[in-house]
């Protein structure tokens, strides 16, 4: 959302001076009811019959995960304070708000198959079939403009972005809008074109290639956040003049929660492992096994450990090792952040690699091992195919030099 300022040194919205009491002006519905994003975390009535939210909320064995997620951060006055802003923060656009999400395309479907596309909240001109694009509204937020092109958003597009920057999987490899988002927003153009036709069915593909979409940065996000966050690694977490990398750690919690339940249906023993080296204790994760919430007690198998795991259930998850990339910084790539190559282990397997390769950094170096054959052995071919014919070309012309001195002297001879 957009900055407040209360002091008028700052630019002021709508929601200057608003409270969890008088949220208005933030987001209106069309009936006039107000959005809030806790809201979106204890809309379990209406996502309760949809397969994601049961899905997590059977993991996490709470129907207001969300919520808990954020509130226990919060509450909890023993927690480093970055740590805490950290959790709360992602906790809310890549729990609260990413669930939604899926919540307004899973709808939309719903709709369609029960034969009523306009079955959705009234807006002023009336009804109309607007679920779906709900969903890329919550998925790309306000504050990105027109095009997509500005910085500014909080939600999964501006995520996607930023972790495509980082894995070098944007459309420029460093830069530029990450190949995630430009798949996504395709998938939901098409989606929204079959909802319109009524092709519910059909729509169902559209959904699950955005959910895997969104799914990729938050995995991105959980393999560079082990990294930094590993006592034991080269990245200097700079955190009031210590090592202790605690915000590293809830960033990296943070990243990993979003996508444990569905680490945890491709491969359990995976899922229970990311918590143990990244999980935070907290309410929600009661009867889980968590590393101590003290500085060095995180990632005790090394990120190197943890990132394979992940890469394990790639394939389950419908990724593939070039879309998620390598955290790359100033053009290098820490040892052991290399992308992972092949067919991976168990949980499903690793990614495969049918996807091209993002561009290069601009000061990665790269090498080229393999030399593509098929070029020389045509110039080889030909060149042997010129030279038979000059060799024909010249006997050719051997003989028909012997024929014309025969002539002449034939016709020398009748003259004398």
């Amino acid at each position: 959302m957009a900055k407040c300022s209360k002091d008028g040194n700052g630019p002021c919205s709508s929601c200057c001076y608003k409270t969890t009491s008088d949220p208005k002006g933030n987001s209106v519905k069309g009936s006039g009811s107000i959005r809030t994003l806790q809201g979106f975390a204890l809309a379990q009535n209406k996502m309760v019959a949809e397969t994601y939210y049961n899905l997590y909320a059977n993991y996490w064995k709470d129907p207001a995960y969300a919520d808990t997620f954020v509130k226990s951060a919060y509450e909890d006055a023993a927690m480093d304070e970055k740590m805490k802003s950290e959790l709360m923060k992602k906790g809310v656009a890549y729990q609260a708000n990413w669930m939604y999400v899926l919540h307004e395309f899973e709808d939309a479907i719903a709709d369609c198959l029960a034969g009523d596309i306009f079955a959705n909240d009234l807006t002023p001109s009336g009804a109309a079939p607007h679920a779906w694009d709900e969903g890329w509204a919550f998925y790309a937020g306000s504050l990105e403009g027109e095009d997509g092109t500005k910085s500014d958003g909080v939600l999964q597009y501006n995520l996607a972005n930023k972790r495509g920057g980082r894995m070098m999987t944007a459309v420029a490899g460093a830069s530029g809008t990450a190949t995630a988002n430009v798949r996504a927003l395709a998938a939901a153009k098409t989606g929204r074109d079959l909802i319109a036709k009524e092709q519910c069915e059909e729509a169902k593909a559209s959904m699950a290639s955005i959910k895997k979409e969104m799914v990729l940065p938050l995995i991105q996000g959980t393999i560079e956040y082990a990294y930094k966050a590993d006592p034991k690694s080269d990245y200097p977490c700079k955190y009031e003049g210590d090592d202790a990398c605690l915000k590293e750690w809830g960033e990296g919690w943070a990243f990993a929660a979003g996508a444990l339940p569905l680490i945890d249906k491709c491969d359990s023993k995976v899922a229970a492992m990311v918590v143990a080296n990244l999980g935070v204790t907290s309410p929600i994760t009661a009867g889980k096994e968590t590393p101590e919430t003290k500085a060095g007690e995180q990632v005790k198998d090394g990120y190197v450990k943890v990132k394979q795991q992940v890469e394990s259930v790639f394939g389950c998850l419908g990724l593939t090792c070039r879309e998620v990339g390598e955290w790359t910084s100033d053009g290098n790539v820490p040892a052991g952040m290399e992308a992972c190559t092949g067919s991976g282990g168990g949980g499903g397997g690793g990614g495969s690699d049918d996807t091209p390769p993002p561009p290069p950094g601009k000061n990665k170096k790269t090498k080229k091992t393999d030399i593509d054959e098929v070029p020389i052995i045509i110039v080889c071919v030909i060149a042997a195919v010129l030279l038979l014919l000059s060799c024909c070309m010249f006997m050719k012309w051997r003989q028909t030099e012997a024929r014309l001195n025969e002539l002449q002297v034939a016709k020398g001879g009748t003259m004398a």
